[in-house]
């Protein structure tokens, strides 16, 4: 699990890991209360809809090995009103990663996180990996809640593995699953997406690493291809 330091933390300390995330998807679908759970720990199903809103909170990240990571993040509820156009307002930032959001009883916000919100995001957030995220778990069967208190619309529920492929199928690193209601899932899918970013810085890095010491072409290699070019050859 991830702890976290107390809301409103200053995100200033020299040398930590920074990152800005981007939570993205229609209005209704629980996005603001995902990331009240995560930054409060608290639950409201009062909805206020947003037009946009910056959470900063320094996150611990624990390492396979006992250490641990400590990171500031940046965490943007942007509006589910897509006709604002906030991702393209909002393209001067540098996203990290964007967390693609539905409700797990909404076929038309899942056909949307594949379409309008997709395109959105291809268009505005560069090469931000992106996490599909099914939101409102707690309202799936199963779930704990006693099945005949369910309703037809609940019962239909995206199912999981469609939704993994919808993820697979577009490129997303991953699906995942939580519910701001029972707080189940919230901190784990904020932990994939620190350690998603962290194996794209690493691997940014080694490439980078892998070019410095790539041997520069010998001189006769260059005389040969200078001549070649000259009298058009091979």
């Amino acid at each position: 699990m991830i702890s976290n330091s107390p809301p409103g933390t200053p995100v200033t300390v020299p040398g930590r890991a920074r990152m800005r995330f981007a939570f993205v998807g229609d209005s209704g679908c629980g996005k603001s209360s995902v990331l009240l759970r995560y930054y409060r720990d608290t639950f409201t199903e009062a909805y206020t809809p947003t037009q946009y809103e910056l959470f900063t909170k320094t996150a611990t990240l624990p390492n396979p090995d006992g250490s641990h990571d400590d990171v500031d993040l940046e965490l943007w509820d942007t509006s589910g009103d897509i006709q604002l156009h906030q991702l393209q307002l909002l393209s001067y930032l540098r996203w990290d990663a964007v967390f693609l959001c539905f409700s797990v009883n909404s076929q038309k916000q899942f056909d949307r996180t594949q379409t309008q919100w997709l395109r959105e995001i291809r268009m505005n957030c560069r090469d931000a990996p992106v996490i599909l995220v099914g939101l409102k778990k707690d309202l799936r069967i199963g779930s704990g809640v006693w099945p005949p208190l369910y309703n037809a619309n609940l019962a239909a529920a995206i199912p999981s593995a469609r939704a993994c492929l919808a993820a697979h199928t577009h490129g997303a690193v991953r699906y995942m699953e939580c519910s701001a209601k029972t707080g189940e899932g919230v901190d784990e899918i904020l932990e994939e997406g620190m350690r998603t970013v962290f194996d794209e810085r690493a691997a940014d890095e080694e490439a980078i690493r892998m070019n410095m010491q790539a041997p520069p072409p010998s001189a006769t290699r260059r005389l040969g291809t200078g001549l070649g070019r000259l009298f058009c050859f091979s």
